[in-house]
């Protein structure tokens, strides 16, 4: 476990320097993929923005808004969003340290992606988020290994052959526990092999970041099962969690819209062209 990392005569936080490496990384590879795709530079450093604040302001708001129970402040136990807000009233806004809700940035990059890229009247708006799709993943790959390094986000106890033992102080107390991190991140790296593959496949531009999405949904309640840190935020007596509920919220959505998007290109490609036009499914929005 490595939790601090000194650069010359910095100290940075390993979880916020992978973090900050995962950003920068997955945006390399989406803005890459965005100027294959035809797309102006300036929308998508702009578009880069945008994705990062929100991102980072979407999972800081979910964890205070959604994880605040059992947070300690000043030797305190807050057991809500008002009093944690009331003895941290910048808690949202501290993005260098530990808690985010991944599903918190999500959403909230969806939205203003989606109303950036109607302010700028961007075309083939599902297709700008397939680019994001293959840098999402590389980004989450990079971020889960700080969490390991870190030592947050631990697993519960095993006797697999994959345990690891974090050194003496960590919460597991020298017991062997899941490398959950690492498991999310191989994960991840499946996600990131799956999507040059599919590309050429897609019945309906998005639909690689659709896959991807619906994956995770069921991805990530499994490996809540074998999380063992406290601050993940539990609910109903501690038998789900945060992130459990919310996939479980996400997933007839993503399928909704799986479904609406498919159909929509059927329609459209069993659509005649006009004498004087030519129809290309691909170019959909």
């Amino acid at each position: 476990m490595h939790p601090l990392v000194r650069l010359g005569p910095l100290i940075l936080s390993t979880y916020a320097l992978f973090h900050m490496a995962g950003y920068a990384a997955g945006l390399g590879l989406a803005v890459t993929l965005g100027r294959h795709d035809g797309r102006r530079t300036r929308d998508l450093l702009d578009g880069s923005l945008v994705f990062v604040a929100s991102g980072l302001l979407g999972a800081k708001l979910f964890h205070t808004l959604l994880e605040a129970d059992g947070h300690v402040l000043g030797g305190v136990v807050v057991h809500s969003a008002v009093e944690l807000l009331r003895a941290d009233p910048w808690h949202w806004a501290r993005i260098t340290e530990p808690g985010f809700v991944f599903y918190g940035g999500c959403v909230l990059v969806v939205v203003n992606m989606l109303a950036f890229a109607r302010l700028r009247r961007l075309d083939r708006i599902g297709a700008g988020f397939d680019c994001t799709a293959p840098g999402m993943a590389l980004g989450m790959i990079i971020g889960r290994a700080g969490c390991f390094l870190a030592g947050c986000c631990h697993g519960t106890p095993t006797t697999w052959p994959t345990a690891v033992i974090f050194p003496e102080g960590h919460p597991s107390a020298g017991v062997p526990v899941h490398p959950v991190q690492l498991y999310e991140a191989a994960f991840w790296a499946v996600a990131l092999l799956y999507v040059p593959l599919a590309w050429r496949q897609r019945r309906f531009p998005g639909e690689v970041f659709i896959a991807v999405a619906l994956a995770y949904t069921v991805a990530r309640p499994l490996l809540e099962l074998v999380r063992g840190d406290a601050e993940r935020g539990t609910w109903f007596g501690g038998r789900v969690s945060t992130s459990q509920v919310l996939s479980l919220l996400l997933f007839p959505v993503l399928v909704g819209v799986r479904w609406w998007m498919l159909r929509r290109a059927q329609r459209t490609s069993e659509t005649p062209a006009s004498p004087g036009g030519h129809f290309s499914p691909g170019r959909a929005q």
